[in-house]
This record gives structure tokens, sequence and C-alpha cells, in this order.
């Protein structure tokens, strides 16, 4: 929802703290997704390719990763 709503600084925090507590490793590759594609819309490109990386690392599958990796 706060992406939705542009509150991007505030979506950061909640993704950090989802990436810190959760260990099924296919959140974790949704959640540094879902970040990844925040930092992309705050033209954080360093950081959305990290992001991005880390969830190819759990997930493989997703286009979507590939496509904000470049």
């Amino acid at each position: 929802i706060l992406y939705h709503q542009s509150k991007y600084e505030d979506a950061l925090k909640i993704f950090d703290s989802v990436i810190k507590r959760i260990s099924n490793q296919d959140k974790v590759a949704l959640a540094k997704g879902n970040r990844g594609l925040v930092h992309f819309n705050m033209k954080h490109y360093k950081e959305a390719v990290e992001d991005m990386n880390e969830a190819l690392g759990y997930d493989g599958s997703v286009a979507q990763y590939y496509a904000i990796r470049g």
C-alpha cells in the first residue's frame, strides 16, 4: 500500500524490517524484489540492482527481477 501511495521511504523501512525477520526463501526473494522496485522508483539504481541480484539468487524464475536489473 505504501508503495502505491509513493511513500517510498516508509516502504523501504518496512521491507528492511521484514527481510531481517523472515527465513522462508520465497518470501525473502519477494521482499527483496519489492524493495528493489522501491529503490528503482526512487532512482537508487545501484541499490535496485543489488536487491534484484539477491532476489534472483533466491528465485531465478521471476521475469520482473531480470527486467529491473537490466
